[in-house]
């Protein structure tokens, strides 16, 4: 069950219902569909009344919809308030419920809205109709003449329309005022309906506005009132023609119009003239103070890709010819493949137009793409003071700080305190004790010898260090020579030991180690680590020996021995 609070003047309003069984409450189908009535505020005559209908009856059970034309044809006003009392009948049983509604404006009708204003104009024959009565200008006067004027229904023929009676009425408002409302009093003695009419100057033809209900009838002066549409004021000079007809052709009928007058506006600003305003830099004086002015200075630059290149840097269809001049302003971008945007910061521009930005996109850019420059400040930073522990290993990323990141120079003795080796060393876990390097950080592609301590040429002394020895041999070969020794042996025998998994496949990774004894306390090779074949290889002598193997994955079986020839 829904409807809607409020409606617009001339829009449609849906409202729905569903229907239950009264014993479970279970949904289901109406005896018949439900009835409903509209009441306008409290009046006790409902101004529309009707059955409402199934509503996807395929798929639904006792859902039933309803569609009012809330227009002023119809009965409604703005400014007034809607009951819709509903009924149905299930198993017998009369259930009912009741929605509420108001009637608004168009907000687009009222743009333009000052204070009422009333205009008249004399009334003048539009077919074979007589004029008769005391005071004939009355027709267009603002004040009340009871009877003052009156049209008979002439002797002759209908006119070319099919009216015995038509009557035109001719309003010259200007350009300064917007007409929105007809108000008559009148009365018609025998016609039985006169219906009004507004010349639409779109089409060139008048159109009914009345209907049964609100045509001028009955033998009593009575108020009548007709909305006006842009549509019925003429654009040049603010004409607005009104028709009164009957089809009646009998003579000796009148129709008496007592006061008849044309209420309009001041024309107030157009929905350009407001969006200058808000947006536009047009009010001489004024700029600064518009919304348009404001977005303007955030907004440097409105242009497109010119030639994509890589999703970090293209070149702009528009820009100055200035280098540098956007550096360090946003940037945002759209992919029209999608229609996504995307933020960076740009960091170089040409005098070309060419934009490098902090960070590749999401996408590559393409000819056409919009891109919007933004008078954002610089987004460098420049710490002064930083407190304890903001910094710490565990925030830094491996391979944060690295010689790309790092400018030339940035750590000289300029800005590297006196005191900061003290320093740094009094933080470590022991204090004085010496740094740990990791593995290779010392190699040859980052060691100088020519610069080096303690390593340089001129060191003498306890620092001095006999790099290249006699027979040729370096610290490296020495280190290697003495590893291939130690850890492989310096048997006569070359042997290799495979390590294999329950499913012989090789085991690659396992630490593998030699010992003369079973107990392993003489170790005569190794540790070695078998390759991608499961293999390590040693120098034995002929012998039996012990080997033992070790890997978290697995769990070995050691010694075994095997004999060796």
């Amino acid at each position: 069950m829904g409807c809607q609070k409020t409606v617009i003047l001339g829009d449609n309003l849906t409202f729905t219902a569903t229907t239950h069984t009264p014993a479970t409450g279970a949904l289901v189908d109406a005896d018949a569909v439900p009835a409903y009535r509209v009441y306008e505020d409290e009046t006790g005559t409902a101004i529309s009344n009707d059955d409402m209908a199934k509503l996807d009856d395929a798929n639904t059970l006792g859902f039933y919809s309803e569609l009012l034309a809330c227009t002023t044809a119809n009965g409604y006003e703005v400014g007034k308030s809607y009951s819709i009392y509903i009924t149905a009948v299930v198993g017998g049983v009369t259930g009912g419920l009741s929605y509420s509604f108001t009637v608004a404006e168009d907000i687009g009708a009222v743009i333009a809205i000052g204070f009422p204003e009333n205009n008249t104009a004399d009334a003048e024959p539009g077919g074979g109709e007589v004029v008769t009565g005391t005071n004939t200008a009355n027709d267009g006067d603002s004040t009340f003449l009871d009877d003052g004027t009156y049209w008979q229904i002439a002797a002759a023929a209908a006119d070319g329309d099919g009216f015995g009676l038509s009557v035109i009425q001719t309003f010259t408002l200007g350009l300064t005022k917007k007409a929105n409302l007809l108000k008559v009093n009148a009365k018609e003695d025998l016609i039985g309906a006169v219906h009004v009419w507004f010349k639409n100057y779109i089409t060139g033809l008048f159109e009914q506005v009345s209907d049964a209900s609100t045509a001028i009838s009955g033998g009593s002066d009575d108020n009548y009132s007709y909305a006006i549409l842009p549509v019925h004021q003429q654009a040049t000079d603010g004409e607005v023609q009104v028709r009164y007809t009957s089809t009646d052709t009998s003579t000796n009928k009148y129709l008496y119009l007592d006061q008849v007058l044309l209420q309009s506006v001041t024309a107030g600003p157009t929905l350009a003239e407001i969006a200058e305003a808000v947006w536009g830099h047009a009010i001489a004086g004024q700029d600064e103070l518009t919304a348009g002015y404001a977005l303007d200075k955030t907004r440097v630059l409105v242009t497109t890709v010119a030639v994509a290149d890589t999703a970090t840097s293209f070149t702009l269809t528009a820009g100055v010819a200035v280098a540098d001049a956007y550096n360090g302003m946003i940037m945002m971008i759209e992919d029209r493949t999608d229609g996504h945007y995307e933020t960076r910061r740009i960091v170089d521009y040409t005098a070309g137009r060419v934009v490098t930005l902090d960070r590749a996109l999401g996408f590559t850019p393409e000819a056409l793409d919009e891109v919007y420059i933004q008078a954002s400040g610089y987004g460098d930073v420049n710490v002064q003071a930083m407190a304890a522990n903001v910094v710490t290993a565990a925030a830094i990323a491996d391979g944060a700080i690295d010689n790309a990141t790092l400018a030339a120079d940035a750590i000289n003795a300029a800005s590297v305190k006196a005191d900061a080796v003290t320093k740094i060393q009094s933080g470590l876990a022991v204090p004085g004790d010496a740094m740990t390097l990791a593995a290779d950080s010392i190699k040859k592609v980052t060691f100088d010898e020519s610069t080096a301590w303690p390593l340089l040429a001129a060191d003498a002394g306890a620092t001095q260090v006999a790099r290249v020895g006699a027979d040729g041999d370096t610290l490296e070969t020495l280190s290697d020579q003495l590893d291939a020794t130690v850890t492989a042996g310096a048997g006569a025998v070359t042997f290799t030991f495979t390590v294999q998994d329950a499913a012989t496949d090789p085991i690659e990774g396992v630490a593998v180690w030699v010992t003369s004894d079973a107990d392993g306390s003489t170790v005569v090779a190794g540790t070695l680590y078998t390759d991608a074949s499961g293999e390590v290889v040693f120098y034995l002598d002929a012998a039996t020996y012990y080997f033992w193997k070790q890997d978290t994955r697995y769990n070995f079986t050691n010694p075994v021995a095997v004999a060796v020839s």
